[in-house]
């Protein structure tokens, strides 16, 4: 077991790749990977108490409650802390994600966060990875055809090795664009996040806790970086 314990929140933009990089590092750390929107989605499936309270407030266009995603981590990581994985700690994936939130969860203690990691990447390659972006209509696998050489940042396409076949069910079906991948879509969820995440940011840096880290390239390439930085910060 660890003698560390990793207390940690990641913060970025949609499609900056928080989810792909909490699984990763939290699998080198041995701690665990909670993101708020998968706990959201499991409880709803597994038709828990939380889980019908969410489903009720989503089918009538009604924003869940800070306390109740708060409630719903805290217990969660409560589960955790008599595993292995949840004794080493915790990388949290999106929630907080503003300022209301993260003073919310400051003052209550209910979660404890050592740092906060702003993962960074210019706004148009964002744009470029989430709007080429391209999902199996069988199996859901995506893929993703941008290929980007931009400021440094160089990104190889992710396409089918057989076009028109998928690699993972061999389906030949049109690959779709999901919804929040049109670039209408991808534009607007970028300026959300660019309006509420100037005072989030301010907040933690306040605290002396935050730390920027550039993702440059690809996550094989990255990953590893990002989990050399975070070690030093313990």
């Amino acid at each position: 077991m660890s003698a560390k314990l990793y207390r940690l929140l990641f913060v970025g933009a949609p499609g900056v790749g928080k989810g792909t990089y909490s699984v990763r590092v939290a699998s080198a750390l041995k701690c665990a990977a909670i993101s708020s929107g998968d706990l959201l989605r499991k409880e709803v499936a597994d038709k828990t108490e939380i889980g019908q309270q969410v489903k009720a407030l989503i089918e009538n266009g009604t924003y869940v409650p800070d306390e109740l995603i708060t409630n719903m981590v805290a217990s969660h990581l409560a589960a955790l802390s008599a595993t292995p994985e949840g004794a080493s700690g915790y990388i949290l994936d999106g929630y907080p994600r503003n300022v209301a939130q993260a003073r919310t969860l400051w003052g209550s203690k209910a979660i404890a966060i050592d740092h906060v990691i702003n993962l960074t990447q210019p706004r148009s390659v964002i744009i470029a990875k989430l709007s080429s972006r391209r999902m199996c209509p069988d199996c859901g696998f995506a893929y993703n055809f941008a290929k980007i050489n931009e400021g440094g940042i160089q990104m190889e396409p992710l396409v089918p090795k057989v076009e028109g076949v998928c690699d993972k069910c061999g389906s030949t079906k049109a690959l779709n664009t999901r919804k929040d991948d049109e670039l209408s879509v991808v534009m607007k969820r970028q300026d959300e996040y660019a309006a509420i995440s100037g005072p989030l940011l301010e907040f933690y840096k306040e605290k002396g806790i935050l730390h920027d880290f550039a993702i440059l390239g690809s996550a094989k390439v990255y990953a590893p970086k990002l989990l050399e930085f975070i070690r030093k910060l313990y």
